[in-house]
């Protein structure tokens, strides 16, 4: 499908309508059809959508479940691993231990 950027010449008539008339009904039909102002409804994942229905609270990650979906779920730290939530921000850090091989695997 091409996509038209401007339109054609006035000099063209179609049933007594010129066809750049006819071509700014249609743009504007279009554009009337695809109004985005009054989205409503959850989006799901097979329509590109996240399918949850809460807003996030602070520090918040969408995480994939079982049923396709995704939850909100916390970050917990493990042992020796420290995270601090911040705006917007999540800092994780280890504590103690010997560094690593500096082998890339």
């Amino acid at each position: 499908m091409a996509l038209i950027i401007s339109p054609p010449p006035n000099d063209i008539d179609v049933n007594g309508i010129s066809w750049k008339q006819w071509f700014y009904k249609i743009r504007n039909d279009l554009l009337q059809a695809l109004d985005l102002t009054n989205v409503s409804g959850i989006l799901n994942t097979a329509h590109g959508g996240t399918g949850a229905s809460l807003s996030p609270n602070p520090n918040e990650l969408l995480v994939g479940n079982v049923s396709n979906s995704f939850d909100l779920k916390t970050l917990v730290a493990g042992s020796n691993v420290t995270i601090t939530n911040g705006v917007s921000t999540i800092t994780i850090a280890a504590l103690g231990g010997g560094g690593g091989s500096g082998k890339i695997y």
